[in-house]
């Protein structure tokens, strides 16, 4: 089952999901900020896992 759910994501998954799919490996203060400082954060969950954001 697929499920979205609102602000759960952490800055280690932030990085991992964005180096997972090719976009660039960014330090995890930079991620800390930018989830700090986005309106909103939605993860993707699939039978329990992190599939994406």
């Amino acid at each position: 089952m697929i499920e979205l759910v609102d602000n759960i994501l952490t800055t280690e998954d932030f990085v991992r999901l964005r180096t997972a799919t090719s976009f660039a490996d960014i330090p995890l203060e930079h991620a800390r900020k930018a989830l700090q400082n986005g309106l909103i954060n939605v993860s993707v969950m699939k039978d329990g896992e992190l599939i994406g954001m």
